[in-house]
């Protein structure tokens, strides 16, 4: 919950106040009345009771849900309820900050002075404490192909390509055809399915991250395209097709396209009951305070600023995520549809998404 959200009252911040010290290390008590040296009643917001060994401390906490910053007469009062009450140590916690006389005299009489408040998105690591981000699962098909420029031989002279027929098999690895390719010095080289298949990957991959957008307005949907292409191939393809030698310079294809698109949210405060940030006013260092909701303590840890790790790269919210599938499709799941090629699908996406 968002610190306006839990926090309606000046019981309420007490409340608070007193839950972030409940990290099992101390005994925390809320509202107490103590009976100082002058023998007069003083009400305290937050006692925190600190026993190790031999010693016990008393740090008395005063909290100050205001709209105006801690003055310098609330520290006086805070001196003479410290001395009075013979505490170890005495604290504000406020939710918005102090003036300049209270903070100097507050860190003459040893008092500190927490400024409570919500984290930042660069605190809480980017994108922020709320993912909201696309997801765009990508499949592939073939429409159609050719190879043109294809030279065909036997023995020493060119026949053009006629007589040649090459019955491949698009798909998964398992039950995908394999048309092997030779290589100049001989050896096998890649299988033509192989080729087509890191080609067209290739030029998925070129066509989708190159201008990202979203379809149906960012809701779930699938959606079909084509995207006509050309792969090149150097030096060319050799393959044998019986008593035939076949090279293949380039392959023109149709690439059917599948894209499942859907919309992931993760708000990251869910799990806490609190997440904040604690500053520390005189000291200017900074805690995390936070509970998870199955939690029965709070955990408080130094706020630390990591410096980014050069060359990662970070997913900001409104990000396109895609990820290409080995999976082909049927092309018949295209049937009797509309086919829009790629790019005029893009432009339409980023005309309506600008307006």
């Amino acid at each position: 919950m968002k610190l306006s959200e839990m926090v309606k009252d000046w019981g309420g911040f007490e409340r608070l106040v007193a839950d972030l010290h409940n990290t099992g290390d101390v005994k925390v008590e809320h509202n107490v009345i103590l009976t100082g040296r002058s023998g007069a009643p003083r009400q305290i917001d937050v006692l925190i009771t600190h026993t190790q060994g031999f010693y016990t401390e008393k740090i008395i906490v005063e909290c100050k849900y205001w709209n105006t910053r801690i003055k310098r007469l609330h520290v006086d009062a805070m001196v003479a309820q410290l001395q009075d009450l013979n505490a170890s140590k005495a604290v504000f916690f406020t939710v918005k900050g102090c003036q300049s006389g209270a903070k100097t005299m507050a860190a003459d009489h040893g008092i500190e002075i927490f400024l409570v408040r919500e984290p930042t998105d660069d605190e809480w690591g980017e994108p922020g404490p709320v993912l909201n981000i696309h997801l765009q699962v990508i499949d592939r098909s073939i429409l159609k192909y050719s190879f043109p420029g294809m030279q065909v031989y036997t023995t020493a002279v060119a026949s053009g390509h006629q007589g040649v027929r090459l019955n491949m098999t698009m798909g998964s690895p398992e039950v995908r055809s394999a048309t092997p390719t030779i290589k100049d010095d001989g050896s096998p080289g890649k299988t033509l399915e192989q080729i087509i298949d890191e080609g067209t990957l290739g030029v998925l991959k070129g066509s989708f991250n190159q201008n990202a957008v979203t379809f149906n307005g960012g809701e779930e949907c699938t959606v079909y395209m084509v995207n006509p292409a050309v792969i090149s191939i150097h030096p060319p393809a050799h393959i044998v097709v019986e008593d035939k030698h076949v090279l293949i310079p380039q392959i023109q294809i149709e690439i059917g396209i599948r894209v499942h698109q859907s919309r992931i949210v993760i708000d990251r405060r869910s799990s806490y009951l609190y997440a904040l940030v604690v500053q520390d006013v005189i000291k200017t260092g900074r805690f995390y305070a936070s509970r998870r909701r199955n939690a029965d303590t709070s955990l408080i840890a130094p706020a630390v600023d990591e410096a980014p790790h050069e060359g990662d790269e970070v997913v900001k919210n409104g990000s396109v995520l895609h990820v290409f599938t080995n999976q082909w499709f049927d092309p018949a799941e295209m049937s009797g549809l509309t086919l829009v090629d790629m790019e005029t699908l893009r432009n339409d996406n980023v005309q309506s998404n600008d307006e």
